[in-house]
């Protein structure tokens, strides 16, 4: 588990256990990152190669996930165009999404509805706490 006291924030207990997690990357190496990630802290992970396959892991899944970690720049459907049909459908629109990218401008996932955003290249820590702070912001 993280040690809380690596941070300069209060780290927000989330309890990881409980909940499902599903990582949207075309890179396979980063979307492995997120996924071992998430499941060293006890979360169930789904894992997704692009926005579309998201979508169609959320519509087939008995339980929709509780966040969203999503690339910003993929082939087809990018980042942005997941964020906004996720907060456009009424059985999703609820759910927090870290949006995680190597662009330097967070304004424009932010205002399509991201609850936050994460600039790679990032460590573990770095994932976790952002994972944390966005599902708390809920």
């Amino acid at each position: 588990m993280i040690e809380r006291t690596a941070y300069r924030a209060p780290f927000p207990d989330i309890p990881w256990h409980l909940l499902t997690v599903l990582a949207v990357d075309d890179e396979v190496l980063l979307r492995n990152l997120v996924e071992v990630t998430m499941r060293s802290q006890g979360a169930s992970v789904l894992t997704a190669a692009s926005a579309e396959e998201a979508l169609a892991v959320m519509a087939t899944v008995e339980r929709i996930p509780d966040l969203i970690i999503t690339d910003l720049d993929m082939p087809g459907v990018g980042g942005i165009e997941l964020i906004r049909s996720v907060r456009a459908h009424p059985g999703l629109g609820q759910i927090p999404i870290l949006v995680v990218s190597g662009s330097a401008d967070e304004r424009l996932p932010l205002a399509a509805g991201a609850s936050g955003f994460l600039r790679k290249p990032y460590r573990r820590h770095e994932l976790l706490e952002a994972a944390a702070f966005s599902f708390a912001s809920r």
